[in-house]
């Protein structure tokens, strides 16, 4: 069983303050692992020696790394150990007897509670960040600070904030980072003995650099909580920016909901025209054409040309990058949307289920309709070949689209201006296939979970499909060039190329596909 704690101490230059430190860290009860950063000082090196263990990892800096890249080192090692809680304690601070358990506490009996420090220490910052004690609890200071390491994780790989050197700046910016996710700081009641600031003093030299990485960092930690220091709070309003077309927009989805991770406690608007897409979706206060000029103080994130601009990459590792620019903490986005379907969108599925193929539990459906990307539509005839086929295979097929051409492919149940996008969801939630040409419907059915298969001329499988749901990617002939012509230029909204390139996919193709997911 792993220790629930590791304790990372850094000592610059006093052994004697270090062994008193540790001394009183060796009377705690807990179990835990101990990891000892010697900074340039060949004294505490010999002393660190002394405490060699099973459970202590002892590292000799031949010069001084300072504090963050130490204790980073240590937050590494405590990931890798699987322990509950990392410990960060100074050189020049005495833990009293019963500390660690205390501090555990805080956490453990509070979910939402992620770090925890004594009391009586600073605390509360200025506008300038300089902390001081006795104010609103703001942060836990690096003295002695004791974090929830299941809870940092989800969030990032590293233990600061980027963009941090050296020391200075780093427990504030963990802490604020902390709480912008949602989660509580405590205090106990724990008073440790606390020399402060004689091992970063100890000489001019130390002292200068210090100095300098204070600044440097306090500067960092001010741009990237600016709205905290105006408001005091963690909810500035998101606007999320994406017009058209409509199975771009149901893309973005993914990256809302890692917004919504990275910034709980922010609203986010979007703003599309598209915003029944939305509608009733958990992440989004509101979605409208237009956005009321009123939301204060928002974050922009623009999507739009995001993906157009750039060439060979899937259009959510595109929408990604571009949100990233203003939520560098993002964190990984998985290539799966979602259509949050309310109790309004299922209301008349029933309905057309029975309008269109009773009681069947085999159902495809199909979206031939051409738009007008000519790289994008399929023959009329090889539409009505497949729908032959799966009709001779058992198969109920039903036609969707918006009534353009072709609408009636034979064969086939015609419910051509049936759906709206979210009642078509709601529909092919029930269905058991899909197969359609790079469009909104395609997206739509992945994101509801429905096994689909995507038609590729002029864009590519690999930059467009997504992971909700069963699926394969049918493409044109690949030493046709027109054949994912789309993802090799950049800056264009259309891509023309000739009819030959859909026509290149064979009804044969298809079926395939259709006996893989059939049989899957």
């Amino acid at each position: 069983m792993r220790e629930k704690f590791l304790i990372s101490v850094i000592s610059m230059g006093r052994p004697d303050g270090a062994k008193a430190c540790l001394d009183a860290i060796l009377k705690q009860q807990e179990d835990f692992y101990l990891v000892l950063t010697s900074n340039g000082c060949k004294e505490t090196s010999k002393l660190f020696d002394q405490y060699a263990g099973e459970k202590v990892r002892i590292f000799h800096e031949k010069e001084n790394t300072f504090f963050q890249y130490p204790h980073n080192r240590s937050y590494q090692i405590a990931k890798e150990r699987g322990c509950k809680y990392l410990v960060l304690v100074n050189d020049d601070l005495i833990i009293p007897e019963g500390g660690l358990k205390l501090l555990a506490e805080a956490l453990d009996n509070d979910p939402k509670a992620a770090i925890s420090g004594a009391r009586d220490t600073c605390q509360s910052l200025r506008d300038d960040l300089a902390g001081y004690p006795g104010g609103p609890l703001h942060y836990i200071e690096g003295s002695l600070l004791c974090l929830k390491i299941a809870v940092l994780d989800q969030y990032r790989d590293e233990l600061w904030e980027p963009g941090l050197e050296g020391i200075y700046g780093e427990d504030s910016a963990l802490s604020l980072f902390i709480q912008e996710k949602g989660y509580k700081i405590k205090t106990v009641n724990l008073t440790p003995e606390h020399a402060r600031s004689v091992t970063v003093n100890r000489d001019p030299e130390t002292q200068r650099k210090c100095m300098a990485f204070q600044g440097k960092n306090h500067e960092v930690v001010k741009k990237r909580f600016a709205y905290w220091l105006k408001t005091g709070k963690f909810d500035q309003p998101i606007i999320v920016k994406r017009k058209m077309a409509i199975g771009d927009v149901i893309l973005t989805e993914p990256v809302i909901r890692a917004i919504k991770k990275a910034r709980p406690l922010s609203p986010i608007y979007v703003e599309t025209d598209h915003p029944l897409i939305f509608e009733g979706h958990p992440c989004v206060r509101k979605a409208a054409q237009k956005l009321p000029e009123a939301i204060p103080n928002p974050l922009i994130i623009d999507l739009n040309g995001a993906y157009e601009k750039r060439t060979n990459v899937h259009i959510i590792e595109a929408y990604a990058d571009e949100a990233r620019k203003v939520i560098p903490d993002l964190g990984e986005v998985p290539f799966i949307s979602k259509l949050h379907l309310t109790g309004d969108d299922k209301r008349w599925t029933p309905l057309h289920r029975k309008q269109t193929v009773g009681d069947s539990k085999k159902v495809c459906v199909i979206c031939p309709e051409h738009g007008n990307w000519t790289g994008k539509n399929w023959p009329h005839h090889k539409w009505e070949e497949i729908a032959k086929r799966l009709v001779e295979s058992g198969w109920h097929v039903v036609c969707i689209g918006q009534g353009g051409k072709p609408d009636e492919v034979k064969h086939c149940i015609n419910a051509t201006g049936m759906f709206s996008i979210k009642t078509l969801g709601a529909y092919l939630q029930t269905c058991q296939l899909f197969i359609g040409h790079d469009s909104a419907p395609l997206h739509v059915a992945l994101s509801v979970g429905t096994p689909s298969i995507g038609l590729f001329g002029v864009t590519n499988k690999r930059y467009i499909l997504t992971d909700g749901a069963p699926r394969i990617g049918v493409e044109s002939d690949q030493s046709l060039e027109g054949s994912g012509k789309r993802h090799r230029v950049a800056n264009q909204t259309h891509v023309e190329v000739g009819p030959e390139v859909m026509d290149s996919i064979t009804v044969d193709q298809v079926w395939r596909a259709v006996e893989v997911l059939s049989f899957e």
